[in-house]
């Protein structure tokens, strides 16, 4: 049996604000990050990991300081916010439904397609999945 296709796919916004909470989650705690560590720990362009994280600190996920010696870090303990939290902070503001499945328009609520009821299931396993998982959880698979 061959393996499953990898058909879900989180917007950019949402996988770096993750993999960048991630990354400070593993950090000691209280000590900031700068900018360009979590950048070359993680792979992503600086200035769009910076973005994020700044609405992320505006936000109230993490604190940050400015100078050498600054930089970000959780404002909590990563055991105590959820994958929720860190996507809800790390996103844009936007709700772009997106493509539809199943035609060649955008998702229209009031007009659903024949996947809608399915694509819609799908996307509340997740959120459910999101609002159980810490970060914590996330972090210890970072550090391995």
């Amino acid at each position: 049996m061959s393996p499953k296709p990898d058909i879900l796919r989180l917007p950019l916004t949402t996988r770096y604000s993750l993999a960048a909470a991630a990354h400070l989650a593993t950090q000691p705690h209280g000590a900031y990050c700068l900018v360009g560590r979590v950048a070359a720990s993680t792979g992503m362009p600086r200035s769009f990991l910076a973005t994020i994280l700044q609405r992320m600190a505006r936000k109230g996920l993490l604190d940050s300081c400015r100078g050498p010696l600054g930089g970000y870090r959780l404002r909590t303990q990563p055991t105590r916010i959820t994958l929720a939290d860190v996507v809800e902070a790390g996103g844009d503001g936007s709700h772009d439904r997106g493509q539809c499945l199943a035609a060649a328009r955008k998702c229209d609520p009031d007009r659903p397609c024949v996947l809608h009821p399915v694509v819609r299931a799908c996307q509340d396993d997740l959120w459910d999945m999101l609002n159980r998982t810490k970060l914590s959880e996330l972090a210890a698979t970072e550090e391995r």
